[in-house]
């Protein structure tokens, strides 16, 4: 539990945004995750048109990747391994934390 929490204040503090001294000329990247959301339920994956208006909107214009998938089933693991580039048996958060 101790590492979890660890691991996301590292993670949060990563995320805080860029140095004041690094050049404009770098992309902005936005990851959006969502957990326990279902594809056939989003608009811009095929899903009911109706449901999801906003994201169909900011999809338009973004890369959306509709072949991906999860390093293990909980969610924990998996963002540590999306915001790392490392397998769950590498970075150790290997369950998800409840």
């Amino acid at each position: 539990m101790r590492r979890a929490a660890v691991l996301s204040c590292l993670l949060v503090a990563a995320a805080c945004g860029r140095p004041a001294t690094a050049p404009a000329s770098r992309p902005n990247v936005l990851v959006l995750v969502m957990d326990t959301t279902r594809a056939d339920r989003c608009g811009f994956v095929g899903g009911a048109h109706d449901a999801t208006p906003r994201l169909d909107e900011f999809a338009k214009d973004a890369v959306s990747f509709r072949n991906a998938w999860a390093p293990c089933c909980g969610t924990a693991p998996s963002h540590a391994t999306l915001f790392t580039g490392l397998r769950p048996e590498h970075h150790g958060l290997t369950e998800s934390v409840r």
